[in-house]
């Protein structure tokens, strides 16, 4: 591959400025290694570097990029940045910084989704030098991961000399509910799909109208009263409201029903039978995040666990993975057939099974293929159509 995907080097004498605008782009399979001559620059920002250039990056997927160094999606080294409607996911980097790295350099982060990264130290973003004083407004940082066992965040964290100043933002683990508007990091930001790599915020996430509209304002710096529009090209401003958390604008009603069909092919949120989850256990997990959701409606097909009882992604063994229900007021019915229509459970028979390993072997199968616990399974909870 690439050493990196984008490449803005540049002098203390010759630097790149903010009218420099790079906006509407997916920014994927960057890997700058050792091939070159060692350097911080050398083996840093596989999917974008800046050094001494400032631009403005706006409405980009970072994705899928790795650095043998620092930054595996983005690094900015003596750089003014700016980070607008962008997701920065799925990237790497073997020091630190798996999703951002930034060196000297005093970014802002601005409705921007910081999520799954990874590195050896800090996976989410990393800040390092006293020039570094970040600002993060309206964005969010979760999910982050890293391989060290130490006690820095995870997700972010700052060394020599460098700050960050949150507005309105959340950080997993760190961030408390404040003055500035920021949410509370125990807290699940609730995203759509996230081993779909939708990061869009479902009805109930916490994230929505959370933000503060001041940073879009004329005369802001930067001024970004010119973006008007999320990642997705969708109103910003939804409704004249306030803004959400993140690259991505919620425009959903909130939903009480959710859809799940194998076969589907349209956004895999769970909002319709085109659109709807082609995993069960997604939409299982989806309706304990969500206690508006009262319904779960399931076309034909054949389900598997994906989850331990607890709703981990990482059970102490596959075969702890079991569909789980712990809470009330749900109607959770199959035979639907695929696409929707009318329902009948001889004729579209939904299958959940426990067989997730070698078909012929039994003894690689989960130990419970549903299990309902707590006291809040009561008889408002109802269960149907299932083979």
């Amino acid at each position: 591959n690439v050493r990196r995907v984008v490449t803005n080097i540049f002098t203390p004498g010759n630097t790149l400025n903010d009218t420099a605008v790079l906006n509407g782009f997916t920014i994927t399979q960057g890997n700058p290694t050792h091939t070159d001559s060692p350097s911080d620059t050398a083996d840093s920002g596989g999917g974008i570097i800046n050094q001494y250039a400032s631009p403005k990056l706006v409405n980009l997927f970072v994705f899928d990029n790795y650095a043998h160094d620092r930054g595996g999606g983005i690094y900015n080294g003596n750089s003014s940045a700016a980070l607008v409607n962008t997701v920065v996911t799925r990237n790497s980097s073997q020091y630190s910084g798996g999703g951002i790295y930034n060196f000297y350099a005093p970014v802002k982060i601005i409705n921007s989704t910081i999520a799954h990264n990874h590195s050896e130290r800090v996976g989410g973003v990393r800040n390092l030098g006293l020039e570094s004083q970040v600002v993060m407004t309206n964005s969010i940082v979760s999910g982050n991961t890293k391989t060290a066992n130490d006690p820095e965040n995870v997700n972010l964290s700052n060394l020599g000399g460098a700050t960050i100043t949150y507005h309105h933002s959340f950080v997993q683990q760190l961030t408390t509910a404040d003055a500035q508007g920021n949410i509370d990091g125990a807290l699940d930001p609730l995203f759509v799909n996230v081993p779909a790599n939708n990061f869009r915020l479902l009805s109930c996430s916490p994230m929505i109208n959370a933000g503060t509209n001041t940073a879009f304002a004329v005369g802001q710096t930067p001024d970004l009263s010119a973006i008007t529009t999320d990642l997705d090209g969708d109103p910003r401003m939804y409704n004249g409201g306030v803004v959400d958390l993140g690259a991505y604008e919620n425009e959903d009603t909130v939903f009480t029903t959710l859809y799940v069909d194998g076969t589907a092919s349209g956004s895999n949120d769970g909002t319709s039978w085109a659109n709807a989850y082609t995993s069960f256990a997604e939409a299982v997990l989806t309706a304990h995040k969500c206690v508006a959701v009262n319904q779960i409606l399931v076309a034909e097909g054949t389900y598997y666990p994906e989850y331990s009882a607890a709703h981990s992604t990482t059970p102490p063994t596959p075969r702890h993975r079991s569909f789980s229900f712990r809470r009330g007021g749900l109607e959770v019915l199959g035979g639907y057939p695929s696409g929707g229509g009318s329902r009948n459970a001889s004729l579209h028979p939904t299958v959940l099974s426990g067989n997730i390993g070698n078909p012929a072997v039994a003894t690689d199968n989960v130990f419970h293929v549903m299990i309902t616990y707590g006291s809040a399974v009561d008889q408002t909870f109802k269960f149907d159509g299932f083979t």
